[in-house]
């Protein structure tokens, strides 16, 4: 692997490899700001490498990559031009790129809701500083939005049977696209949304 100087500005509790790698049965793929992603076979020889920087940042990147269906998917959030991107694991072939002009920077990872059906539908849950997202993870087309997600969000999605738990940072929305896996349940007034009222009415414990 070539070593590369570091350009990337870091926040002192922060460092380039902030990010933790995925994996599937061919190898390893990891992200790092000045290199960009790489996959790795399993005695740890680069297969390819996709360059993504440079990035700008007040703490430095800290996005995870993700692998599913073949494809490894990378959040570039940014304090300019932030991106999400899947290239195919594989070969390191971009599959799509999405810009992101109003989102900000953040240090979170995505995660894959399943949908059974006819076709099945693989959502991408993307977090950001201006909304959640919802991305068909096969084309990167936008499925839904969550409007009034705060800025400089964390953490993974939690994917449950049927719900999606995302921890953001102020948000404040009034309604909820009603995407869950169990629609038919929860919309209770079939508007195609989820009021408060209709979240509250199927938490846990209710």
């Amino acid at each position: 692997m070539t070593r590369t100087r570091t350009e990337e500005r870091l926040e002192r509790l922060n460092d380039p490899a902030s990010a933790t790698p995925a994996a599937d049965a061919s190898g390893v793929y990891v992200f790092f700001p000045d290199m960009g992603l790489l996959a790795l076979d399993l005695e740890g020889r680069e297969r390819w490498r996709v360059p993504l920087g440079p990035f700008r940042t007040a703490y430095g990147m800290a996005s995870s990559p993700i692998v599913a269906e073949g494809l490894v998917v990378q959040v570039c959030d940014q304090q300019k031009g932030s991106f999400l991107i899947a290239v195919e694991a594989r070969t390191g072939r971009t599959r799509w790129r999405v810009e992101r002009p109003d989102m900000r920077e953040g240090w979170f990872t995505p995660a894959v809701v399943r949908r059974t059906g006819q076709p099945i539908v693989r959502t991408l849950v993307v977090p950001g500083s201006a909304r959640i997202e919802g991305i068909e993870l096969e084309t990167g087309r936008r499925l839904w939005a969550i409007l009034g997600s705060g800025a400089e969000n964390l953490g993974v999605p939690l994917v449950d049977a049927g719900r999606v738990y995302v921890n953001v940072r102020g948000f404040d929305a009034p309604t909820f696209p009603a995407w869950s896996v169990h629609r038919d349940k929860f919309d209770a007034n079939d508007d195609g949304r989820l009021s408060r009222e209709e979240v509250k009415a199927n938490a846990p414990g209710q």
